[in-house]
């Protein structure tokens, strides 16, 4: 059955299902627009476009090459800035078997094997910016590395890795023969696992393999999907090199303060780096790295500026080691047939946010059908699960975050955890309270932290709760089993530990190291969260300190268990390295596990050691209530959100989530209608006077939507001066006297920020300045080819013309410019570039005299 009569099929299916469902189910007091949501597997962006086009599909939640846009008559084009980003992840491991990218000038020299603009022009169509690190001109933090990022001068330089190659090859004993990279007599051979299932990182991998073997290596190439990647990549020991490079692409979206982006992308302890820190295998280290990101994840910094010190230096570190290569940051370009109202274009996401599938209104029906790329490429369990954008597209609208981040500004929105904070930080503490407590791994009991314990921050958390999806209510059990887990996965009490995961356990150790405190229960709803942290933003301590719970708390037990019998694993490393499957709640295996466990605890009475105290009938409420869950249902994915997932079958391609028709449901509909389209902030036109050394630059700039301007002046990546000034659409930039009296290097770029109050994303403009010292570059150009005496007489015919005194002209000039073709072809290139309005005949008087 081919996508589109299945469309057909499951929508009269549908409309079957809801008449007599709707018999039976009352209407609830607070629901999204719609009443079902529909995923269907759609993994060309051609055939996507037909369907949305032709109202089979409402919209389609993959960036769609703009090249392909022409022709569509039914189709609004959404564009999202902050579309990702683009990486190469090499394998550093240092093993027996020769590895090059063990060798950091070899990795370093990909950089200049990569043409970041040409991916930019030709396989985004412009709608991108090239990147060498994970900040792209969208991020807040981008202008606080500037200067650090341009002072790499990385560029698309294939003579220059090869020497760099080279280098590095010969130091540790490689011969180049024959063209080839040897050791030991035998070739060097590079693995490069590209993924074919994007088009864009097709033309990457392949590009770059061409180059790895321009440079002397034998190139293996490996293709797959995100799946396979996972397993060949990121699962795997990187000691057994059965991978060197990998094609990465990440989904879009980032914070306000983006801390624990570059823990995330570079340093070790995040599990996010070849070898995971899994014991078993070979793991990427570097301790200076883990030093400075473990400050920023934990807010150990007393000002901004010390922030920032501390983003440079990580950016730094991160961009010498080139474990991961940063290539380019594309902008997603997505697309809503006509008839949808209602979307929400985050710029932390673009259309593919939960806060569009509650405030979708599709005009002609009470179903949305929401085209994918995938259903999923990795296992969903609430752990160490969910490791890809795409299932967490279908999972995000099935569960309620404690907060939100305003889809526009990114600012923290509190939403099932309202929360107050006080702080002592950032050099003062706070008493906590002697009967707070800690869960105690090694005597497996909740423990007092007793007198004489400080904290930098304490926070309030006045929980909203609704019912799970299976009927029994959210409670403080389910909070407190979460805290009760980050202790005991997050801590290692001997080698023979059962609870631990490298993924889980690498990272959540140093939150509880460094940050975590200790809790108190104030009431049924009401926790205080004691921390080590302070920021100077003080949502961002509410942010880090509200505990929530995205799972039942018995679910969390049977799959606890589950991992701890050895039968599945929380992680796809540990899955890999102990050969047994990654838990999913999805799986007909591991829900029939789950579903076992939890009617053996309800058959004996078990209750867990972290939640005991209570009638024996909760514990057992919970357990059967699941187990009614999964026999209905066929899965153990239960949430709490405005959806619940109905349906899952990945072999079809279709994911089916409906409304949660509970009255429990705190948030009334409409509640996110107030998003409406911001306008973005927008540079439109910019004119900049030539630098001249002690006179003023000014800069004319055209700009709407921007409450500020930021500029910087540089030259060869050096930032020469930089300042800021308020904005009202039509604004002047001058640069004064004093600072253009030392101003006499070429070329100098100018490059421009317009940022917004009501938008965190700004809008970049850079242009080439001319400095009068330096001359035009065209008009050197211009002049390049001419001799000294053609110049002279060049210069002469110019200053009459502009003089406008045609007459005279002498008659050896005209003679000149009828016999000579070059003062002929020049003259027209100058007056042209007049014409053009790209010069003014003062500019050119002034460059052509400093010739």
């Amino acid at each position: 059955m081919n996508l589109i009569v299945q469309i057909i099929v499951n929508k009269l299916l549908y409309i079957i299902m809801i008449l007599c469902a709707s018999l039976s189910v009352s209407s609830a007091a607070a629901l999204p627009y719609v009443d079902s949501v529909m995923f269907y597997r759609v993994d060309s962006a051609e055939q996507a476009l037909h369907l949305v086009d032709n109202g089979l599909l409402d919209m389609y939640y993959f960036s769609v090459p703009p090249h392909l846009l022409e022709g569509y008559d039914n189709i609004e084009v959404h564009t999202n800035s902050a579309g990702g980003l683009l990486s190469i992840l090499l394998n550093p491991a240092k093993t027996d078997e020769f590895n090059p990218f063990s060798i950091t000038e070899v990795r370093f020299a990909v950089n200049y094997m990569i043409d970041r603009e040409g991916i930019v022009s030709d396989l985004l169509d412009g709608y991108g910016s090239s990147a060498i690190s994970l900040y792209a001109p969208f991020e807040p933090d981008y202008t606080r590395v500037l200067e650090q990022t341009a002072s790499f001068g990385i560029h698309y330089d294939l003579d220059l890795a090869k020497d760099m190659i080279h280098n590095g090859m010969t130091n540790t004993g490689a011969v180049l023969r024959d063209d080839t990279w040897r050791v030991d007599g035998e070739p060097v051979t590079v693995k490069i696992f590209i993924r074919d299932d994007d088009p864009i990182r097709f033309s990457i991998g392949n590009t770059l393999a061409s180059n790895l073997e321009d440079m002397g290596f034998v190139v293996e190439k490996m293709h797959g999907n995100l799946a396979m990647a996972f397993a060949t990549v990121y699962g795997s020991n990187p000691a057994d090199l059965g991978w060197h490079a990998y094609t990465e692409g990440w989904g879009g979206g980032f914070d306000k303060y983006n801390d624990d982006g570059l823990a995330v992308f570079y340093a070790p302890w995040r599990t996010n780096m070849p070898g995971s820190n899994n014991p078993e295998f070979w793991s990427y280290q570097n301790e200076e790295l883990d030093e400075i990101t473990r400050l920023l994840y934990n807010g150990k910094y007393t000002s901004e500026d010390e922030r920032t010190r501390l983003l440079q230096e990580a950016m730094t570190l991160g961009v010498q080691e080139a474990v991961r290569v940063f290539l380019a940051a594309p902008s997603d370009t997505f697309v809503v047939n006509n008839n949808v109202d209602g979307v929400i274009n985050s710029v932390t996401g673009g259309l593919s946010n939960t806060l569009t599938l509650n405030n979708a209104q599709n005009n002609d029906d009470i179903i949305l059908r929401v085209g994918v790329k995938h259903l999923g490429q990795s296992s969903w369990n609430p752990v160490a699960g969910h490791s890809d954008v795409y299932s967490r597209d279908i999972e995000g609208p099935l569960s309620d975050p404690a907060s939100i981040a305003h889809p526009y500004t990114a600012d923290v929105i509190p939403l099932r955890a309202e929360r107050t904070v006080e702080t002592a930080g950032p050099d003062g503490t706070l008493r906590v309270p002697s009967n707070a407590v800690t869960w105690n791994p090694y005597i497996q009991q909740w423990s007092n932290v007793g007198p004489g314990v400080t904290a930098t921050s304490v926070v309030t958390i006045d929980y909203t709760f609704s019912n799970w999806h299976h009927g029994p209510s959210i409670d403080m059990q389910d909070i407190l089993y979460g805290i009760y887990f980050m202790y005991e996965w997050g801590t290692v009490t001997s080698s023979i530990d059962a609870t631990q995961d490298s993924e889980y356990t690498t990272t959540t150790g140093p939150f509880l190291e460094d940050t975590f405190v200790a809790v108190r229960q104030m009431d049924d709803d009401t926790l205080k969260v004691y921390l080590n942290y302070w920021h100077f933003d003080e949502d961002e301590i509410g942010l880090l300190g509200a505990r929530w719970a995205d799972t039942p708390w018995e679910l969390f037990f049977a799959m606890e268990q589950i991992v701890k019998d050895g039968k599945a694993a929380f992680s796809t490393t540990e899955s890999t390295s102990k050969d047994i499957p990654w838990l999913s709640t999805l799986s007909d295996t591991d829900a029939g596990l789950i579903r076992e466990y939890l009617l053996k605890y309800a058959y004996m009475g078990v209750t867990p050691k972290a939640l005991g105290g209570l009638d024996n009938s909760y514990y057992t409420d919970r357990y059967m209530a699941a187990v009614s869950w999964i026999d209905e249902h066929g899965h153990a994915k239960i949430d709490h959100g405005a959806f619940y997932l109905a349906s899952y079958d990945d072999e079809k391609g279709v994911a089916f989530i409906r409304e949660f028709t509970d009255t429990s449901y705190p948030y009334a509909m409409g509640k996110w209608s107030h998003f409406v389209e911001p306008t973005y902030p927008d540079i439109s036109s910019v004119d900049a006077s030539i630098v001249t050394p002690g006179r003023p630059l000014n800069i004319d700039v055209s700009s709407v939507g921007t409450d500020t301007l930021r500029y910087f002046l540089t030259h060869n990546g050096t930032i020469v001066h930089n300042g800021e000034i308020s904005s009202r659409g039509m604004d002047r930039i001058t640069i004064s006297s004093d600072i253009t009296d030392n101003i006499s290097t070429c070329p100098l770029s100018l490059l421009l920020f317009a940022v917004s109050d009501d938008v965190i994303i700004p809008d970049a403009y850079s242009t080439d300045v001319t400095v009068s010292s330096c001359g035009h570059p065209e008009i050197n150009m211009i002049l390049s080819d001419l001799t000294t005496s053609e110049k002279t007489t060049f210069l002469r015919i110019l200053l009459t013309l502009l003089d406008d005194d045609i007459s005279n002209i002498s008659s050896s000039d005209i003679d000149a410019l009828s016999d000579n073709t070059k003062i002929n072809t020049a003259l027209l290139a100058i007056l042209e570039l007049v014409l053009d309005g790209e010069l003014t005949a003062d500019d050119i008087m002034v460059h052509i005299l400093n010739n």
